[in-house]
């Protein structure tokens, strides 16, 4: 299980910097705030691949300071971007300079838990197949950390499925997907609270999530758009317009035909016009 969770990581993040990358060479508006998320989220990735390589427990230990401290900043970016993502301003709807020393007071105080051990313990764990690794115990400061956390995913929930319910049904997928893989986050992260999972693999599902953000944000297109707006521009048109195939069948007329000619006889007229006209 611990090669296997290491390929895993290692492939999330090599994944993640070719992302970083290309939203560097981006003109996108949306580009800056993604560019955040995906370095905040490249870091956890690595940080949990360095936790499984190196199981050495005073490194552990500052790891899962940095590991823990991170995802606070992954989802807070991910909030911003989620806003910026739907067409908001994130300066709208949340208080960036308080939410940020809220952070930054969260990041403290799981750096010194080294000193004071106040927010997790360690465990060593044998994992499946071979292999050992320090697991984190959750102590009284964790659960504070993990509530700043979830309120906000909850708001980027919030943020995802207004915009999954409203934007046009073309555009849906976009929302939906991210959403659904932040779900099963979630879901993830509660069996590990609950100790069903000892190995928190969670920062899996936040780089999977991220990964996916970025495509929908900035490289999806929907397949039929380009036919749907041509589409609305026929029928818009005021000139009469009929579109045929290479054998003669009337794939497309726009309301301007209707109103000019009567087509009584349907589009099977308008195949014998034309191909009486074809034959002249």
């Amino acid at each position: 299980m611990k090669i296997a969770l290491m390929l895993f990581l290692g492939i999330a993040a090599i994944i993640l910097l070719k992302c970083v990358y290309k939203t560097t060479r981006s003109e996108k508006k949306i580009a800056g705030g993604m560019l955040k998320l995906l370095r905040t989220a490249a870091v956890e990735v690595m940080i949990a691949f360095f936790t499984l390589l190196f199981p050495v427990e005073w490194l552990s230990n500052l790891l899962y300071s940095l590991y823990f401290s991170n995802i606070a900043w992954m989802v807070y970016f991910m909030l911003c971007f989620s806003i910026e993502y739907i067409g908001r301003k994130p300066e709208q709807y949340i208080n960036r300079t308080l939410v940020r020393w809220v952070l930054a007071l969260n990041s403290i105080s799981l750096l010194l838990n080294g000193v004071f051990g106040h927010a997790f313990s360690l465990k060593l764990y044998n994992t499946w197949g071979g292999g050992s690794c320090y697991v984190a115990v959750h102590k009284g400061y964790l659960r504070v950390h993990c509530l700043i956390v979830h309120i906000l995913m909850t708001c980027v929930f919030v943020a995802l499925g207004y915009q999954t319910i409203n934007a046009p049904k073309v555009y849906r997928k976009k929302y939906f997907y991210p959403l659904l893989i932040l779900i099963a986050v979630i879901f993830v992260d509660v069996m590990h609270h609950m100790d069903l999972n000892p190995v928190d693999i969670t920062v899996i599902g936040y780089g999977l999530g991220t990964i996916i953000l970025y495509y929908y944000a900035l490289k999806f297109q929907p397949r039929d758009l380009a036919r749907r707006s041509l589409g609305i521009v026929i029928d818009d048109m005021v000139e009469a317009v009929f579109i045929f195939d290479a054998e003669g069948n009337c794939l497309r007329i726009n309301e301007a035909v209707h109103r000019m000619f009567p087509l009584e006889g349907g589009l099977e007229l308008v195949e014998k016009h034309f191909s009486e006209w074809q034959s002249r």
